[in-house]
């Protein structure tokens, strides 16, 4: 479970930025970025970024760390005492942003991305998108989303490089621009789904290979399938399509 509560306002200090985390825990610093001008409001929930002349350039980011949780807690997702956290934050969700950065602005089904030349800044908001819809906000499901990565790009940093640089906030990450390869990789453990990429809508409507995967007649919808696939897709701001081999 990670440390997902909002933090404190941002302080003016020395570093360009910095994450003010309740739990003291380590903080690392990392490479150069743009001055971004004086503090600015991120959103209702009283997070500010702030930025200081470029002869500081670093940023300083917060190291997450996975804690167990109790058993019980392990298996629902929540401990009970974070209902009324939840409930508090239900109407002060971030769901837009406006950043006043240079660079051009995008903004996506859950992510507002900000250009800043070799970098991105990404701000993982609480919008819930499915069926390429926005159809609601939940409190804290950015935070946990951009934590979450930054977990596992830490923990397989020695695996392979990333491009993540720091998080200048719970919902933001730091990021050195990419070549993206566009293309979501999904791994399905069960015969089901109802969008338009979803394995049991292709098997349904007749189709008995998925994305290079083979299926027999016969199976029934919510199935385990036998062993988990891959069925990719393309990755686009409008519309993801299967891709067969």
């Amino acid at each position: 479970v990670l440390d997902w509560h909002r933090t404190p306002a941002w302080q003016a200090c020395a570093l360009p930025m910095a994450v003010q985390c309740s739990s003291a825990r380590a903080l690392r610093q990392t490479g150069p970025i743009p001055s971004a001008g004086a503090v600015r409001r991120l959103s209702r929930a009283h997070v500010r970024l702030c930025a200081v002349p470029q002869q500081q350039p670093r940023i300083r980011r917060c190291i997450m760390h996975a804690v167990p949780s109790a058993h019980v807690e392990a298996v629902a997702g929540l401990d009970a005492s974070l209902t009324p956290i939840i409930q508090a934050a239900l109407d002060n969700c971030l769901t837009e942003t406006s950043l006043e950065l240079p660079g051009e602005h995008y903004v996506g089904k859950v992510r507002d991305t900000y250009d800043l030349g070799d970098k991105l800044l990404i701000v993982t908001t609480d919008r819930q998108s499915a069926f390429d819809r926005h159809l609601a906000s939940i409190p804290f499901k950015g935070q946990i989303l951009n934590q979450t990565s930054a977990w596992w790009m830490e923990a397989t940093r020695s695996i392979v490089p990333n491009a993540l640089l720091g998080l200048p906030d719970p919902n933001a990450s730091l990021m050195t621009k990419c070549t993206v390869f566009p293309v979501e990789f999904v791994c399905r453990g069960y015969m089901t789904g109802s969008t338009d990429t979803s394995l049991w809508t292709h098997y349904a409507a007749g189709e008995r290979r998925y994305c290079g995967n083979d299926f027999p007649d016969g199976m029934v919808k919510n199935a385990r399938l036998p062993v988990n696939v891959i069925t990719p897709t393309t990755k686009s701001a409008e519309h993801d399509v299967p891709i067969s081999p």
